[in-house]
């Protein structure tokens, strides 16, 4: 079955696109970008969104959530589209080791969003991936909070902090 979205792109034409939100969130800040997994890759950037801090450990659940659902509304108003359901939502959170917290945000993107696929993931691993060689080298978060993170081209990590 396809992961799709009614999107109303006017009031006279809609499409079905399939749609991929990656959220960002720490003790600062949280980020939203909302892409277009169909779309070739200089025009997938839909669009952005940015909330208050989002660490749940910082903030507590409800204002992460409120912080990652104003992102998120944000940027489908950049995009000038209704989001009506996401298909697939990754959120990248500090602090997203400890399963019980992930586990409630597994929840909260099904409640809120009827995701058909949802990925929680540690704020340090995007990171990894966008600036090194195939995910394998150290990435290091100095912000609110710090993390310093390793992986090996054989695929063993370490980790610091966090």
């Amino acid at each position: 079955m396809s992961s799709k979205i009614g999107v109303a792109k006017s009031a006279s034409e809609s499409a079905d696109v399939d749609l991929f939100v990656a959220v960002d969130t720490g003790g600062t800040k949280t980020a939203a970008c909302l892409v277009d997994l169909g779309a070739p890759q200089e025009n997938c950037v839909l669009g952005r969104g940015r909330g208050t801090a989002g660490n749940p450990f910082s903030v507590g659940f409800d204002e992460a959530t409120r912080a990652i659902g104003s992102a998120i509304e944000q940027a489908c108003r950049a995009a000038q589209l209704d989001c009506e359901r996401v298909s697939r939502l990754m959120l990248s959170i500090a602090g997203a080791a400890n399963p019980q917290i992930s586990q409630q945000f597994v929840h909260w993107a099904h409640d809120k969003y009827q995701v058909d696929q949802v990925a929680i993931i540690s704020d340090v691993l995007p990171i990894l991936a966008a600036g090194t060689p195939n995910c394998c080298g150290i990435a290091l978060i100095a912000g609110t909070g710090s993390i310093a993170f390793g992986r090996t081209a054989d695929g063993r990590t370490k980790r610091c902090g966090g």
